[in-house]
C-alpha cells in the first residue's frame, strides 16, 4: 500500500486503506482470546490421555470385577469401553486443530511464507476460503484502487497495484485475468466481474465511474460495509467453533463420567443385595 502511494507521488492518500488494515488486529485479537480460553480450560494436553488411561485400566478392572461377581456390564459403560480408541480421537483432534491455529497464529506471515515456500500457496487458498479473509481482500482492493484511479493512474496499472496490496496470491491471480479482460477492451467494471463474486462491486464501481465526488469516495460505503461484515463474521466463527469444541469435549467427559458411575452403582446394588 506504502509502495503505491509512492508511485502516485503523495502516500498520504493511502492512508486511510492503511487504517482499515491496521484494524484487522483487533478482530483477530478477539478471537485469539475466545482460544485462548479453549486450549486453557478444556483442550488441555493431558485430557485425551486421562482419558485413555481410564478407558485402557480402570474400566477393563470395573468390567472384570463385575464379571467376577457374575453382575451384566451396563450396556452403557461396555461401549465407552470399546469405543476408548475413538472418543480420544476425537478429543485429540479439537485439541491439535486449536493448537495448529494457535501455532500458525503465533508464526504470523514469517510461518506463512515459509509455508507457501513450495508450487502450492495453501496459507493464500485457505484465506480466501474464508469469508472474512475475503472480504478483507475486496475492502484493501477496492480501496486502493479507488485512490489510484483518483489519481489518474491507468487502469491496469491500478489494478495490478491494488491486488498486490492484498498480499494474496490467489487474488492477484484473479485480478492477472481481469486485466486480460481490460486488454481485450472490456470496460473495468466489467473486468472486475473476476473478483466479485456477488455483482455488488460491479454495480459500486459502474455508479462510481458517474459520481463526480471521485471513486474512493463512491466506493466509500461499500469499504465500510465490507469490513463491518469481515468484523461480525470473525467474530462469529470463533464464537461456534469454541462452542462446538466446549460442547463435544464435554459430552466426551460426561460419558465417561457416566460410564464409570454406572459401572460402581451396578457394583453397589449387587453388594446391597447380597
Amino acid at each position: 500500500m506504502l509502495k503505491s502511494g509512492e508511485e502516485i507521488g503523495d502516500v498520504r492518500k493511502v492512508l486511510p486503506a492503511c487504517r482499515h488494515r491496521l484494524t484487522d488486529g483487533l478482530s483477530q485479537t478477539r478471537g485469539a482470546m475466545n482460544y485462548l480460553i479453549l486450549i486453557a480450560l478444556a483442550l488441555t494436553p493431558v485430557a485425551p490421555a486421562i482419558f485413555q488411561v481410564l478407558a485402557r485400566f480402570v474400566f477393563p478392572r470395573f468390567l472384570q470385577l463385575l464379571q467376577d461377581m457374575e453382575i451384566p456390564p451396563p450396556a452403557f459403560t461396555d461401549y465407552i469401553v470399546h469405543q476408548a480408541d475413538f472418543l480420544a480421537a476425537i478429543m485429540s483432534a479439537g485439541a491439535a486443530m486449536i493448537y495448529v491455529a494457535g501455532i500458525v497464529y503465533i508464526g504470523g506471515p514469517r510461518l506463512a511464507g515459509w509455508l507457501q515456500s513450495g508450487v502450492l500457496p495453501i496459507c493464500d487458498w485457505l484465506a480466501l476460503r474464508l469469508p472474512w479473509r475475503r472480504k478483507q481482500m475486496q475492502r484493501d482492493f477496492a480501496s486502493m484502487l479507488g485512490v489510484l484511479l483518483d489519481a489518474d493512474v491507468p487502469e491496469e496499472r491500478a489494478v495490478a497495484l491494488a491486488a498486490a496490496a492484498t498480499a494474496n496470491t490467489i487474488f492477484k491471480t484473479r485480478a492477472t485475468r481481469a486485466l486480460t479482460d481490460l486488454r481485450a477492451g472490456r470496460k473495468l467494471p466489467e473486468a472486475m466481474r473476476r473478483l466479485d463474486d456477488d455483482g455488488e462491486f460491479h454495480w459500486r464501481l459502474t455508479n462510481a465511474s458517474r459520481s463526480t465526488s471521485g471513486f474512493r469516495a463512491a466506493l466509500n460505503g461499500w469499504i465500510e460495509a465490507l469490513d463491518a461484515k469481515a468484523f461480525q463474521q470473525q467474530q462469529a466463527a470463533a464464537q461456534v467453533i469454541t462452542t462446538a469444541l466446549v460442547l463435544v469435549n464435554g459430552t466426551l467427559v460426561g460419558s465417561l463420567v457416566v460410564g464409570t458411575f454406572q459401572a460402581l452403582i451396578a457394583i453397589v446394588n449387587t453388594g446391597v443385595m447380597w
